[in-house]
């Protein structure tokens, strides 16, 4: 509640915002008595009529960033430890992707938000395909590049990425709700004791916005193809 006001005329000044747009507050109270429980309505980034092959939760961080399922959902939700791929898109939009991107995290750290995750589907283009299809966001060039996993996590390779491989990516950034309260703060100095402070995920907000931008301009590059 305390976010909406200024998230609308964010997102009102800002109509190419890449921030989930949020649709309704809603509180229940199920059964007789019971706690009174919370939830957002929010839009669903993914809808398309194509296949999403891949779809992964970036954060910019390495810690505790392994794949999860969520509840019986059988697509595997990869994250930045099994993320080994950049992409190629027309020069001027990764100008324009990564500017948004800028704008948004700006307006998060102004309101002291962290821990807030990129959304990327992948969808495979087949090479007959129309161009322009419903939900198809950005036009790109897939490269697969090596990365290193580290042990214990499992990693889908399900469906091989051809080189150079033509796709359609679905973007946009998610759970952006949490504020970096003292519950974070001690979070982050206990992580800090046994990990490197750099790479968890509870972060001060201009820390994480900064880490989570270098981050993405690794991922969406301009070189050209042919080279």
């Amino acid at each position: 509640m305390e976010l909406l006001p200024s998230n609308y005329r964010h997102l009102e000044k800002h109509s190419k915002s890449l921030l989930a747009k949020i649709y309704g507050l809603h509180a229940a109270r199920p059964g007789t008595g019971g706690p009174k429980i919370y939830f957002v309505v929010m839009e669903n980034l993914l809808q398309s009529e194509l296949h999403i092959h891949r779809q992964y939760d970036l954060k910019g961080s390495s810690q505790g960033r392994n794949p999860t399922k969520v509840g019986s959902q059988s697509r595997l939700t990869l994250k930045d430890l099994e993320f080994d791929m950049c992409f190629y898109i027309d020069p001027s939009t990764p100008c324009q992707l990564l500017e948004q991107i800028k704008i948004d995290c700006n307006f998060l750290e102004e309101q002291r938000i962290m821990d807030y995750s990129l959304l990327l589907g992948v969808t495979y283009r087949a090479p007959k395909s129309r161009e322009l299809r419903f939900g198809a966001k950005i036009s790109a060039r897939a490269i697969q590049v090596a990365q290193s996993v580290k042990e214990g996590s499992t990693v889908s390779r399900n469906t091989k990425l051809p080189d150079k491989s033509s796709v359609f990516l679905y973007v946009g950034i998610i759970d952006f709700l949490q504020s970096y309260n003292v519950i974070k703060r001690l979070e982050h100095a206990y992580k800090s004791l046994q990990y490197d402070a750099k790479e968890i995920s509870s972060v001060k907000p201009k820390l994480y916005s900064t880490r989570f931008q270098d981050f993405l301009s690794k991922v969406f590059v301009t070189e050209n193809l042919e080279t």
